[in-house]
């Protein structure tokens, strides 16, 4: 009896060394939410020297969109903003050949895509141009992809989405934090096949992680193709790049520049949910994934949910609807007998580009497209 007393009094090791770890959590919570505190004040400092920084740039005779860009990065600044740097709309005959200009050099110009998307507009850009309104109120691009045409043309008011939502958790990230997602990226290697797999294989915690996980599978994969299995997992094959450069810092911190304006709005939907805010005087960009008939032949951009025919019926309604009431349309789709079948009021332009998705590059032959576009009824 006296041994069992003894034994139930005996103190719990285990007990101690959970009151321990109780501490020790404790600590961490206290440190944590003070380390909160320092983040959110020096947001606010940066916001506010961002701010003055631009202010200054603006003064400066001469100093345009891309010089300030180059400037700030030359400066070591991580967070920057365009602010009111960028006029809202292409107003005269100089910001129609600037724009012009730009759109022939798209590939070296600042902002520019970051990522590579199977049937971008970024090596087409000068063939639309000649279509982009002199005037708008807001940009409208429900199938983002690798935005060419946002990244051209800067727009101060902006709704931009996708029906991805690890691409647009990218474009959140790249906005947010691109100091931090070019911190991660740094530690991977688009040379190294097998690093390749066992970084697709992976999942990855925090949103800044993810971003640089998707740029990387972006970047070195084939042909910058998004496409995922059954069970919604990455499953491109490796894409041998040519080059051990991601992306370069000025390239990520532009458009983040370009996406932290307080008017461009990033969302995760269908198109028709993200476009119910649009209407007159408003620049719709539809860009769908291709669809070539009712059987879906063709090409088409892979996701969870494939882009049906029936959903380029409903796009094609939905566009007629927005220039009835005075927005300015503008489709880019295959040149099929159907698809054109479907904008019947439309006038077209014919579109020429290489394909991106042969396996050989010398395979790679020319494809005709179609940019379909309408004046709008209640203005030019």
């Amino acid at each position: 009896m006296i041994q069992n007393a003894w034994a139930r009094e005996r103190p719990n090791p285990a007990g101690g060394v959970l009151a321990a770890a109780r501490q020790v959590l404790g600590a961490l919570a206290c440190a944590y939410r003070a380390l909160t505190g320092v983040i959110k004040e020096l947001d606010t400092d940066i916001a506010r020297l961002c701010a003055e920084a631009n202010a200054a740039l603006l003064a400066a005779p001469g100093v345009g969109t891309e010089v300030a860009a180059a400037l700030l990065i030359a400066a070591g600044e991580v967070e920057w903003s365009l602010g009111d740097m960028t006029e809202p709309t292409v107003e005269t005959a100089d910001e129609l050949a600037r724009l012009a200009g730009r759109a022939e050099r798209s590939l070296s110009a600042l902002p520019r895509p970051f990522l590579r998307w199977a049937g971008s507009k970024q090596r087409v850009l000068s063939q639309v141009v000649p279509r982009v309104p002199r005037t708008f109120d807001t940009f409208y691009e429900p199938f983002l992809g690798a935005g060419s045409l946002f990244f051209l043309l800067t727009p101060p008011r902006a709704v931009l989405s996708d029906s991805n939502a690890d691409l647009i958790e990218t474009y959140r990230a790249v906005r947010d934090r691109p100091g931090w997602v070019l911190d991660y990226i740094a530690d991977m290697d688009p040379m190294d096949r097998a690093q390749y797999y066992e970084i697709r294989e992976s999942e990855f915690r925090g949103r800044f992680k993810r971003a640089a996980r998707f740029i990387y599978l972006n970047r070195a994969g084939w042909n910058g193709l998004y496409r995922v299995n059954s069970r919604g997992k990455f499953n491109v094959p490796y894409g041998r790049p040519r080059s051990p450069n991601l992306v370069k810092p000025e390239v990520l911190h532009s458009c983040s520049a370009a996406l932290r304006k307080p008017g461009v709005e990033l969302e995760v939907g269908d198109f028709e949910v993200a476009l119910r805010t649009a209407g007159g005087d408003d620049l719709i960009f539809l860009d769908p994934p291709y669809v070539t008939g009712h059987n879906n032949n063709g090409f088409i951009d892979y996701n969870e949910k494939l882009f049906s025919w029936a959903d380029q019926e409903r796009l094609a309604g939905l566009a007629a609807g927005f220039h009835r009431v005075g927005a300015h349309v503008l489709v880019t789709n295959a040149h099929h007998r159907a698809l054109l079948d479907l904008y019947p009021r439309f006038n077209l332009d014919i579109i020429t580009r290489h394909s991106t998705l042969a396996g050989a590059s010398t395979s790679r032959r020319k494809t005709r497209e179609v940019l379909l576009w309408q004046r709008p009824v209640t203005g030019s």
